[in-house]
């Protein structure tokens, strides 16, 4: 009767061994599938083995395929770099839910260089193989990829839009305003590798307006190439002719010129969308014949004469006595100001003379619109006012 239980005993005996065995190795190394939605579209999954307390894993069945998949999708996304952050990486640090969604990916920058994406669920490590010799990865099956992580953490995120600035307008004519807000994304650059990332240094940023009509959300990007600005001088509402609302917006174009995007938009009914107005910007044409200056305005024909003596005596404060005379002025700039009127807008344009050395006064021109084209109600000059936003005051 014993040696009929003898073998049983045995056989379970081993298979407690075993699966004490093995529950030992399932709390050092676990098998994982992680699923990437990169894109929306493109979806990449892999399984891996992790070994938590030698802070060692692989990748199994990654295709030269997904991974293309991967670095293309990359292209679509935005990065947001985090600074002063390591990875919870190795034996040292505890083991977070997110060491389960791993993906280790291989590919060479522009410039040529060996470099490593490693995603950590919704965080990303980005690895220079060629210029830290104290790690190495490779995506060969088996193989460690992983021996000591040290460096900067990047975060997947879809671009983010922040409102900054909001109107309200009756747009549809029901009697009751709508809600327009001036959104604003982050901006994402590529780095010197041709990642995308959002960066604190980076200013300029995309904008756009967006509303809600009739329960249905719109929106219009502000620029037809994705163009992108410094911030926003100015947002209010105005009106055409007719006296339908038009939301304008002024925004700080790169550099110190002090330069304006406008854009005026109002609402088609129709289509149920924003439409664009222009916002012209006007040139002048300058003669100097002794001491006057004999401005004028092509596009309009407005026209005045400048005494420059009178000009210089006013420049006391900025000029030397010595200083000679400045010419007249021959180029207007682009718009520096812009500011609602009663019909319409104002938009303020600096004057120069020929080489640009003096700015000598200010085209301030009314426009407003008539079946959305842009007509001039009035138009003169300021050679007083020293910056633009004196005019609009």
């Amino acid at each position: 009767m014993k040696k009929k239980y003898l073998v049983p005993a045995a056989a379970a005996a081993a298979a407690l061994v075993l699966l004490a065995a093995a529950l030992l190795w399932y709390g050092r190394s676990r098998s994982f599938r992680a699923v990437f939605p990169l894109s929306g579209s493109v979806e990449v999954s892999c399984r891996a083995q992790w070994t938590p307390e030698e802070g060692q894993g692989y990748a199994r069945d990654l295709t030269g395929e997904q991974t293309s998949q991967v670095l293309g999708a990359l292209k679509e996304q935005q990065l947001r770099r985090r600074y002063g952050d390591l990875l919870p990486w190795g034996g040292e640090g505890p083991v977070t839910s997110s060491m389960g969604e791993s993906l280790l990916l291989t590919f060479r920058d522009r410039s040529g260089v060996s470099c490593e994406l490693l995603f950590l669920g919704d965080r990303m490590w980005l690895h220079d193989l060629e210029r830290d010799w104290g790690a190495s990865y490779s995506l060969s099956g088996g193989q460690v990829f992983q021996e000591e992580l040290t460096g900067v953490v990047y975060e997947l995120v879809r671009p983010k839009a922040e409102t900054v600035g909001t109107v309200y307008a009756d747009l549809d004519g029901d009697g009751s305003d709508e809600t327009v807000r001036l959104c604003a994304e982050e901006t994402v650059e590529p780095d010197e590798s041709g990642v995308p990332l959002v960066t604190d240094e980076a200013a300029l940023r995309p904008y756009r307006l967006e509303t809600e009509v009739d329960g249905r959300a719109v929106a219009c990007a502000l620029g037809d190439a994705g163009e992108r600005y410094e911030g926003v001088a100015r947002l209010f509402v105005t009106a055409d002719r007719a006296g339908a609302p038009v939301i304008v917006a002024g925004l700080s174009e790169e550099g110190e010129s002090g330069e304006l995007a406008v854009y005026a938009l109002s609402w088609d009914s129709g289509t149920g969308s924003f439409v664009r107005l222009e916002a012209p910007r006007y040139s002048i044409q300058g003669l100097l014949e002794g001491t006057t200056a004999h401005v004028v305005v092509p596009e309009t024909g407005n026209a005045e004469d400048l005494d420059l003596n009178w000009w210089l005596s006013r420049q006391n404060a900025q000029t030397a006595p010595e200083a000679g005379q400045p010419g007249a002025p021959e180029q207007a700039g682009g718009i520096c100001g812009v500011g609602p009127a009663e019909q319409g807008i104002q938009v303020i344009q600096p004057l120069w003379n020929r080489d640009q050395a003096e700015k000598m006064g200010w085209l301030v021109t009314q426009v407003t619109w008539k079946d959305r084209e842009p007509a001039v109600v009035s138009q003169y000059f300021d050679w007083q006012a020293e910056a633009a936003e004196d005019v609009l005051r």
